[in-house]
């Protein structure tokens, strides 16, 4: 006889725990998993949350899960611990943003897994609290590029040290550093500072930026600084 997915806890991500009875066979469901606010974002009255959760790995019986077991996940919220009004099946992927939750008000969150044969988990453990982003940040952060110098060579094959200084009125969390639009690495403590590999090819232009983040997802944006391999 088959067993649900297990509901054991791991980390804050859904998973299902209570049995369900199908043509007479017991179904296992899936052990609970953990959900994670990854961020949140404001406007206009309302806010956004993006959450994220690892699959779960095996069934209530322990019998391990693959990835081809499962069938999708819904996330469950409202405003009450314990008391979910909204439940949005988000289908087969291990992250979703939610939006239109109102400013000051905090919900709770569980989301559950489904089988490809629709047996649907117990609720995952713990119940993930959102707390509505602080009121009035709606100021991006500033963040500007120091090395290298606009309009300047870098040596092919070699690794340029990218600089930047940011600031904001709440706090900077993370700046990120772009090679010709392309998201080369980040970093999420001062000094700002990247590792840039500059390519083979010689006499090739370079558009460098910088992009600096606040915890309200505010983006401040740098100058465009040229370089010129040689």
């Amino acid at each position: 006889m088959r067993t649900k997915l297990s509901s054991s806890t791991t980390v804050f991500r859904p998973q299902p725990e209570a049995t369900k009875v199908a043509d007479a066979m017991i179904q296992t469901q899936f052990s609970i998993f953990a959900l994670l606010a990854l961020f949140l974002s404001n406007a206009l009255g309302f806010y956004s949350v993006n959450l994220g959760w690892d699959p779960p790995t095996q069934y209530t019986d322990g019998s391990p899960a693959a990835p081809a077991d499962i069938g999708g996940y819904v996330l469950h919220y409202g405003s009450t611990s314990q008391q979910y009004t909204v439940s949005v099946d988000v289908g087969n992927v291990t992250t979703k943003t939610i939006t239109g939750l109102l400013d000051g008000t905090t919900y709770y969150f569980v989301a559950t897994a489904y089988d490809i044969g629709g047996t649907e988990s117990g609720f995952s453990a713990p119940e993930l609290v959102v707390r509505p982003p602080a009121p009035g940040d709606t100021t991006p952060p500033t963040v500007s590029i120091t090395t290298p110098v606009n309009n300047t060579s870098v040596t092919k094959k070699s690794t340029v040290t990218l600089s930047a200084t940011a600031s904001d009125n709440v706090g900077v969390t993370t700046v990120s550093f772009f090679v010709n639009g392309t998201l080369t690495c980040s970093a999420t403590t001062s000094p700002y500072t990247c590792a840039w590999k500059v390519p083979t090819a010689p006499n090739r232009t370079y558009q460098l930026q910088a992009k600096a983040y606040d915890a309200q997802a505010n983006i401040g944006t740098s100058s465009t600084i040229t370089v010129v391999s040689r």
